[in-house]
């Protein structure tokens, strides 16, 4: 019993853990560089994107009047806990639009910051990847609206639970069983023991009474003579 329980949870377990542990992916400079790229190029109002070299890229978009270079000055991975950052990893890239003016950059102050703001990434442990903060935004309010990963693990406890139930009250049943067989063969016995010490009486008897009948007639006969 101890045995087969021990092996159900191990196999349990290891089924938990199986997508957990095919899962962990940790972020990194070029990840994040390469999921920028995605990125910037995926984007919609994006016209042209093209890599030149290492660190720079020949961009054009809708977002502002640019079509020009881009240059990417430093990758940043910020690992600490933020409150604001469930996954705990922020990732940012440092960019710059090479040959604009201060003039351009104050005409188009808000529609920059906003391109600056996308260079922001955030980075899903869960799912391995780097996310924009769109999608992490989307991901997180799932998670919530769910119970995220500790619904899903309290939804695996019932599992493990019934599993065991049913291996318990399986292993319950047979033991009542063998013991049910076992009473019931004894009992059997003890009425086939007591069956005989009844026929054992009975002869007993009959042999008394023959034993009597001889006597009688041996004491009849005595007297005649």
């Amino acid at each position: 019993m101890d045995r087969h329980i021990s092996v159900l949870l191990v196999g349990v377990l290891l089924i938990l853990s199986a997508p957990a542990l095919a899962q962990i992916v940790e972020p990194n400079r070029q990840s994040l560089l390469e999921a920028w790229e995605a990125g910037l190029r995926g984007d919609p109002q994006t016209l042209f994107f093209e890599k030149l070299e290492d660190h720079r890229y020949r961009w054009s978009t809708e977002r502002f009047p640019f079509d020009g270079v881009i240059r990417v000055l430093n990758l940043v991975i910020d690992d600490r806990s933020f409150e604001y950052a469930a996954s705990g990893v922020v990732g940012v890239v440092e960019a710059e639009l090479e040959g604009v003016s201060d003039d351009f950059r104050r005409q188009y102050a808000y529609s920059i910051g906003l391109w600056h703001g996308a260079n922001t990434l955030y980075f899903d442990r869960e799912a391995g990847e780097w996310q924009s903060a769109a999608e992490w935004q989307s991901s997180i309010a799932e998670q919530y609206s769910d119970g995220g990963w500790l619904a899903r693990f309290s939804g695996w406890m019932w599992v493990i639970f019934l599993a065991i139930m049913v291996v318990v009250v399986s292993w319950l049943a047979r033991r009542a069983s063998r013991q049910m067989k076992t009473a019931t063969a004894a009992q059997d016995k003890a009425l086939a023991e007591q069956e005989r010490a009844i026929r054992l009486t009975e002869d007993a008897i009959e042999i008394s009474r023959d034993s009597n009948r001889v006597l009688k007639e041996i004491r009849e006969l005595l007297k005649e003579r």
